[in-house]
């Protein structure tokens, strides 16, 4: 039987980092379990998923381009030539601010979140995105603006809170820092929400 070694380290499927402990076998991980004594354990489908997402058959390993509308395997090299090519293409047409950079959420606090916002900065364009434009970050801008440039994102007060308004959200699935307060005031009938939502980790439907 093969000896089976448990690692704490980290999820980066998101900016919260949730604590981990990955079983690994013969270099290979197994199985990802909650980190007992990290303060953030309640792991999500995000975390659920990093195996397949690192073992997956269909996990694409090199570089693909659609040629006669069928995808062909190619080099690097040729990928990387096609990519300058059209690169230098539109900056010579638009300029560098003609380009969008845009990172997906897991490279969120990450060292390839660095690698782009440099790329941007050389390639001369200030357009950058990442998924939070389509998640939690307008909050953020908003508070910082509001109250004052460069703070973390507040969290609501939940002490003394009477009723909580949910408008489109499942907690258990994309807050976890929040669902224990929610699940909690679920069980007293003192949480509405906007949408008919699935049964999620905090164990409730929102109606």
């Amino acid at each position: 039987m093969n000896d089976i070694k448990k690692v704490n380290t980290f999820c980066k499927m998101c900016s919260i980092a949730c604590g981990i402990t990955v079983e690994v076998s013969n270099g290979r991980a197994i199985k990802i379990t909650p980190n007992e004594d990290h303060p953030y354990n309640k792991l999500c489908p995000k975390s659920d998923g990093l195996l397949d997402v690192t073992y997956s058959d269909k996990r694409i390993t090199s570089p693909m381009r659609k040629i006669n509308d069928r995808w062909k395997k190619i080099s690097w090299h040729e990928a990387f030539a096609f990519i300058a090519g059209k690169l230098r293409k539109i900056k010579e047409e638009d300029g560098g601010r003609g380009l969008v950079f845009h990172t997906g959420n897991p490279l969120i606090g990450s060292i390839g979140e660095k690698m782009v916002r440099r790329f941007a900065d050389a390639y001369g364009s200030p357009n950058y995105t990442s998924g939070a434009s389509l998640c939690y970050f307008s909050r953020k801008i908003a508070m910082s603006l509001t109250f004052d440039y460069g703070q973390v994102n507040a969290l609501p007060s939940f002490r003394g809170t009477k009723s909580i308004f949910l408008w489109g959200i499942n907690p258990g699935e994309s807050a976890l820092l929040q669902s224990s307060v929610v699940k909690l005031m679920a069980g007293r009938g003192r949480v509405a929400g906007l949408y008919r939502h699935w049964y999620g980790a905090t164990g409730c439907v929102w109606t």
